[in-house]
């Protein structure tokens, strides 16, 4: 391999690591936004107490209690939908997006670039 070859993998390289860093940055900034509907609703199920479920009755049945709550989702449907398997899909991606860039890393290190 050339000097001049070798100086355009290394500029490749940085290249990539680069966009690889910045998609993962991108993939953090999308967990933050889909976690909020679920950063919502769990707050509303931790300030239940103080937010009207004491009008159903400890007796009810567990089925009168989950309409009362599936009530309060349909509320405030924006806050409270969260795709599952998006939200596993996209560990799955981050996951996979920052093995690459440890990988883009290494060889960065092993052509003795920062």
């Amino acid at each position: 391999m050339t000097d001049e070859q070798k100086r355009a993998e290394k500029g490749l390289l940085v290249i990539e690591y680069q966009e690889a860093e910045e998609h993962l940055a991108h993939l953090y900034e999308h967990a933050l936004r889909l976690a909020e509907p679920l950063d919502n609703l769990v707050g509303w199920l931790k300030n239940v107490r103080y937010a009207g479920v004491e009008r159903i009755p400890m007796h009810a049945q567990a089925q009168s209690r989950a309409q009362f709550l599936e009530a309060k989702v349909r509320e405030n449907p924006e806050k409270c939908s969260l795709a599952v398997a998006e939200a596993l899909a996209l560990v799955e991606e981050i996951t996979h997006a920052r093995s690459h860039v440890e990988d883009l890393a290494e060889r960065k290190k092993a052509l003795g670039l920062k």
